[in-house]
């Protein structure tokens, strides 16, 4: 007997587990940085003498708007794009994968729906027929959508979006204390708390296709016989 890998699930895993690396690397690295910036601001507020406390105070509070707020959002930014591209790509892939298997033309793109996920549930019912019961991770998954919409299509503001109700569900969003918040020009606040979360419904989303087409994904692979 021979173990066949299924590409599908190790190439989701591997990336998953990049990302997840990724997310611990640049937190730690935002750490250090603040650290080492507050050392910079320190010595220079004693070289330039300034002893006055609104100019003391002034370069204060850009100092920590900078390096404390809007800096590292906008990092993890990049990390909530990145983590949308790895749920669109491998959707793509395993849609593919199972239309192979199936000897079926169909794309996910052939499939009715207004977003990908409508397109994925469409998709896996019609060629695999399977029916994935409405989770509470399908909710997480359409909460990092319109989070991932409004930092492509708005850099971050949620007031640049066309849709009334994209700009009412993230403002929703927002006021459940799950690491997003608006600053005071209406841009978005993403904590680390947020990207962890965010990265786990993804996990268990995949976890949930992969079991359901039959693909065991803890063990990424199939044991078969000669």
């Amino acid at each position: 007997m021979k173990i066949r890998l299924n590409p599908v699930v190790v190439d989701t895993q591997y990336a998953l587990f990049v990302l997840s690396q990724y997310l611990d690397t640049m937190e730690a690295q935002l750490l250090q940085s603040q650290a080492s910036e507050r050392a910079k601001f320190t010595e220079q507020i004693a070289q330039e003498n300034l002893v006055d406390d609104v100019d003391v105070q002034s370069a204060l509070q850009d100092h920590y708007q900078f390096f404390e707020k809007d800096f590292p959002s906008r990092l993890r930014y990049s990390f909530v794009v990145l983590l949308y591209i790895v749920l669109e790509t491998q959707s793509r892939a395993l849609c593919r994968h199972l239309a192979s298997k199936t000897c079926s033309d169909k794309t996910l793109n052939d499939m009715q729906g207004h977003n990908l996920l409508d397109r994925l549930k469409t998709f896996l019912k019609d060629v695999r027929g399977i029916r994935l019961a409405e989770s509470d991770f399908w909710v997480g998954l359409h909460d990092i959508r319109k989070i991932r919409d409004c930092i492509v299509h708005g850099n971050g503001n949620p007031s640049e979006l066309k849709k009334q109700k994209d700009r009412d569900h993230i403002a929703r969003y927002a006021m459940r204390g799950k690491g997003i918040t608006t600053d005071s020009w209406s841009f978005l606040k993403i904590e680390k708390q947020f990207c962890q979360s965010a990265l786990k419904v993804v996990e268990e989303f995949f976890t949930e296709v992969f079991e359901a087409c039959g693909f065991e994904p803890e063990r990424q692979g199939e044991v078969l016989k000669q």
